[in-house]
């Protein structure tokens, strides 16, 4: 089906059609100044996936062969941790982890989902140095306690269970990851969230907040890489609950593909991580 312009409400990037259809030359988005921002699937220039967590989730997920929701893949190191689509109002997708405070390591403890091919990548675009590639989720956790439990959200560069970015003894230096950006808690102190960055191995964090999440209260976290014309690198812009607060530049190796991904982690008695909803988009690229 074809539109004809016939009202233009801002020159020619939105106007009615005389069938009466809201028309945009990229893509249709949701939220606003504070408000966190979703980019609606079904464009032709733009390529965006939604999961409010209403459907395609089995029963209880144990390994590495489950799905939560329509477009992710479970991932956990230790088989005994569910993920399940929990009984309540929004839709939501609800890891429990097992394991108990005896448990060693970051790596033992890693549950969460990922995108199941790398499939997004910093360049996508129609230009040579164009693009707007983001990650946001809306997700609450049962514990924070610094050292001892972990998050992660945004795009890493393996499907593998491998939480992206960590640190348990104050060190940045914790990146498992070769390329990722996205924004973590329990790095360098524990003191707020951190937004991250790996380009080759070489990890780059800015503090976006200053105070430890609360627990059990949802909070909405956005990464966006943009690249402007004649800009070989990019900026990723960090927003916490719909406001810009830090900005990392030349975050990670354009080219390399990438996949979506939340994780967590905990070393130190297990916590809930509820993930209401996950939105990804970039422009629709013209090839591989």
């Amino acid at each position: 089906m074809s539109v004809t312009k016939q009202v233009s409400l801002h020159g020619k990037r939105a106007y009615i059609s005389k069938e009466d259809f809201l028309v945009s030359s990229n893509a249709h988005a949701s939220g606003g100044d504070g408000k966190p921002a979703i980019v609606l699937p079904g464009s032709p220039d733009t390529t965006a996936i939604f999961d409010d967590f209403y459907a395609g989730v089995g029963a209880d997920l144990t390994g590495d062969t489950g799905t939560a929701g329509q477009y992710f893949i479970t991932r956990k190191g230790d088989t005994g941790t569910t993920g399940v689509l929990t009984a309540g109002a929004n839709g939501v997708f609800r890891f429990t982890p097992s394991q108990t405070a005896a448990t060693p390591g970051v790596a033992a403890t890693t549950f969460g989902f990922v995108g199941p091919s790398l499939s997004w990548k910093p360049n996508q675009g129609p230009g040579p140095y164009s693009g707007r590639l983001r990650f946001g989720a809306r997700i609450k956790k049962s514990i924070y306690t610094g050292g001892e439990h972990g998050v992660f959200v945004g795009f890493t560069d393996t499907t593998a269970a491998e939480y992206p970015v960590y640190d348990t003894g104050g060190s940045a230096d914790g990146a498992a990851a070769t390329n990722a950006f996205g924004i973590g808690w329990n790095l360098s102190g524990d003191t707020g969230w951190v937004g991250l960055a790996v380009d080759g191995d070489v990890l780059q964090q800015v503090q976006l907040t200053t105070v430890a999440p609360t627990a059990n209260t949802y909070v909405t976290l956005e990464a966006e890489l943009h690249r402007g014309q004649g800009d070989t690198g990019g900026t990723v812009t960090f927003y916490v609950d719909g406001v810009a607060k830090g900005r990392i530049d030349n975050p990670c190796n354009v080219t390399t593909a990438l996949t979506p991904c939340i994780y967590g982690y905990d070393t130190g008695g297990a916590s809930l991580l509820d993930i209401d909803w996950v939105n990804v988009s970039a422009p629709r690229d013209t090839g591989l």
